[in-house]
């Protein structure tokens, strides 16, 4: 206990800096030798009574009379108040667990490692099966788009440059569905005026779905003052028959190359529809469609970091490349609101296209009046919408599975008055949608394209509501970020990869640090990765020294204000330098590190066919807890690719500690957040791999249990030292 307290640089409620001369810092010196030659006595007491054989043979009788205690404790509490009631002490009962395993002997954790990542293969392996399928065939996808993304230096370098000059810029057909819009109109216009994409390349098609507000007088009063400017300006009013069928029209009666589906309550930001575009021209043929970033709330589905492609995507706002439009007919107008674009993207799939995220290209969308609002219109067509696609596009699992949806959403507490009946509703009509859903699947063969988790269809990032109010070029400052990254023979394939996720940041104000340790190997990767981007990319190599050193050579050639180190294992969603840079400007107090949240991809890595089976996307509770220096005290808990620190940090306190194999990197935390502050934003940004192969696993984890106490007691006479040092200061 005391020493805990000193290493919180507390003295009996007196803080080091009240010593008011030497002779009371002198004095505080003696009293700390004096109450830690204390507590090595009382530890010294402690030991012998645990070791003693009265201690050992009533210890079960203990630990049993203490677990029913607690279990009858949660019991109750959750009888009498409910199950959260007893939240808080569950999650210390986790902790606890948590530290009474690290305490078992070794024998008994290398039994029981083995079996709980046995369940957990297990697990990954049962647990929907055909979605990893489709996860790994993203990822397969990476060499197709390399040549794309190394000619260009990453895809946001790809659609931020401007086409060649003299090239013809495509007509781009804007396609809106207005239905009692009128208060979104005049803000939605205004952002389309202003873009940096020529205005008469730009065709504006509207479908009124009969608004009975003021909305076509305010169309026209737009077209008078504006309409000019377009290549063309149309309005269409017609019967409200859905989202789809209104587009559809729109789509089926304009000109433009490409169709941007948008919705009215959204706001452009100036480079919006060029960047997009400009990507679009660039891309692939097989890519139909590219979706836009919306702020403040971005859409936490999961996109493979290196190639931006996913499995479905939302239409609030979206790019569509015609000829691909024109193939699978439009929009399913079958479904009438909610839904329609993942149809859409699962049959346009289906026919053999590509999806493309574009999230340095950001429109403002209003969709919630605040965080976490259920709207009725949504939740009764999304569900309904869920249960559709399954029967439509789902594997048999996956329509067996459309029963029990049905059951649960309506047995579940209303969202809102009335909602089970218009839900029994819905089910109603989708009965005598089936044989026609049936008949379809048949059709087009046994390539299903269906993702479902629950009611989601793709893996959902934490993080949906974690607001992102202003575009990234609005930022009153941008400091530098070096990015940090370790490689050796070998992983030339995976450093590849990591890096096109670096050049792929929307936040730009970075450096590329790559260092070898042990050789040139990779060197010809990292230049042909740095020839044709703007950012800075700085190449290094070491002999054989260690990852420590190699991490200490990258911060010492660093010259950003901030630094991360990505290892040449893991990938960083687009917006994540962008999102904890975010955090630091907008934070009131002074922050020293900021870390986001990270999946744990447990997989297989076939080094020598240069290929990834993923086996499981894993998001640890313990890592979402707010950040807490005794916690950090006694587990690492901070992904390494997840955190950013101030590089002042480095210059005043040294890099890893080089004597250091394993968990260099938890040291290193321990010490830069002493006396630090550090953030948890809570939004899934990056991803880290583990093996999942059991023998691997158990190795990697012996190695850590064994260097586990000696990292520890390190640190701890580290920061002892430098709290004694502040009291004689």
């Amino acid at each position: 206990m005391e020493d805990r307290n000193l290493s919180h640089n507390s003295m009996h409620g007196r803080l080091p800096n009240e010593a008011s001369s030497p002779q009371d810092a002198q004095d505080m010196s003696d009293e700390i030798a004096h109450l830690r030659q204390e507590n090595a006595h009382l530890r010294e007491q402690l030991s012998a009574i645990e070791s003693s054989r009265s201690w050992r043979v009533t210890n079960p009788l203990r630990r049993a009379i203490y677990v029913s205690r607690h279990a009858r404790w949660h019991a109750s509490a959750s009888l009498r108040k409910g199950a959260g009631h007893s939240r808080i002490s569950l999650r210390h009962g986790y902790y606890r667990a948590r530290s009474a395993a690290r305490r078992l002997p070794a024998p008994v954790k290398s039994v029981l490692r083995p079996l709980a990542d046995i369940l957990k293969r297990f697990e990954a392996r049962f647990n929907e099966p055909h979605n990893l399928r489709l996860l790994n065939k993203l990822a397969e996808k990476r060499n197709l788009d390399e040549p794309l993304l190394i000619q260009y230096g990453g895809l946001a370098q790809a659609s931020s440059t401007p086409l060649p000059h003299g090239t013809v810029l495509p007509l781009i057909t804007i396609s809106l569905v207005t239905y009692n819009s009128s208060k979104w109109l005049t803000s939605l216009f205004n952002s389309i005026h202003s873009q940096a994409y020529p205005l008469d390349r730009i065709e504006v098609a509207i479908v009124d779905n009969g608004s009975t507000d003021d909305t076509l007088e305010r169309i026209a009063a737009i077209r008078s003052t504006m309409g000019d400017a377009f290549a063309d300006f149309q309005l269409h009013q017609r019967p409200n028959l859905g989202f789809g069928a209104a587009h559809n029209w729109a789509i089926n009666h304009s000109q433009g190359e490409y169709a941007l589906i948008t919705n009215p309550d959204l706001e452009f930001d100036p480079d919006s529809i060029s960047r997009v575009v400009t990507l679009a021209a660039r891309d692939q043929d097989d890519v139909a469609c590219w979706e836009l970033r919306q702020r403040p709330y971005e859409h936490p589905k999961h996109y493979d970091p290196v190639t931006w492609e996913t499995h479905w995507s939302s239409h609030a706002c979206i790019l569509i490349r015609r000829t691909s439009f024109n193939h699978i007919n439009g929009y399913d107008e079958r479904i009438f609101l909610y839904g329609e674009d993942v149809e859409f993207s699962f049959r346009i799939r289906e026919a053999g296209f590509r999806l493309r995220y574009c999230p340095n290209a950001t429109v403002a969308h209003y969709t919630y009046e605040e965080a976490h609002q259920v709207k009725p219109a949504q939740y009764l067509g999304s569900t309904r919408a869920n249960l559709y696609l399954r029967l439509r596009y789902g594997t048999v699992p996956a329509r067996l599975a459309t029963l029990g949806l049905a059951i649960a959403s309506v047995a579940r507490p209303q969202p809102f008055e009335g909602a089970r009946k218009r839900l029994m509703k819905e089910y109603s009509a989708l009965l005598r949608q089936l044989p026609a859903l049936n008949r379809e699947r048949k059709k087009a063969g046994s390539l299903s394209v269906g993702v479902f988790r629950g009611l989601d269809y793709e893996l959902t990032r934490e993080g949906a509501f974690v607001p992102s109010d202003t575009a990234v070029e609005t930022f009153d400052s941008r400091p530098v970020v070096s990015i940090i990254t370790r490689t050796y023979q070998g992983r030339d394939w995976l450093l590849n990869q990591a890096g096109i996720s670096v050049l792929n940041q929307t936040y730009r104000a970075i450096e590329w640090i790559v260092v070898e340790d042990g050789g040139t190997h990779c060197a010809q990767t990292v230049e042909l990765l740095a020839e044709n981007s703007e950012l800075p990319v700085h190449y290094y190599s070491q002999d054989k020294l260690g990852r420590s050193a190699a991490g200490n050579l990258g911060l010492s050639k660093a010259s950003g204000e901030w630094c991360l180190f990505l290892d040449d294992d893991d990938l960083i969603y687009a917006d994540h330098i962008e999102l904890l840079v975010r955090t630091v400007l907008e934070s009131e107090e002074r922050l020293s590190g900021v870390y986001s949240l990270a999946w744990d991809v447990m997989c297989d890595i076939d080094k020598e066919n240069k290929h990834i089976n993923e086996l499981l996307y894993q998001l640890h509770g313990q890592h979402r807890l707010a950040f807490s220096h005794e916690r950090l005290a006694t587990e690492n808990f901070i992904s390494i690719q997840a955190i950013m620190f101030r590089r002042a940090l480095y210059l005043e306190l040294g890099g890893f500690n080089e004597t250091l194999d394993q968990l260099e990197d938890w040291n290193l935390w321990r010490r830069y957040a002493y006396q630090s502050t550090f953030k948890l934003v809570e939004k899934t940004t990056s991803l880290y791999r583990t093996p999942a192969n059991p023998i691997v696993k158990q190795q990697r984890q012996l190695a850590l249990d064994k260097a586990y106490h000696d990292v520890k007691n390190s640190t701890d006479e580290e920061l002892l030292i430098r709290s004694q040092s502040s009291v004689g200061n």
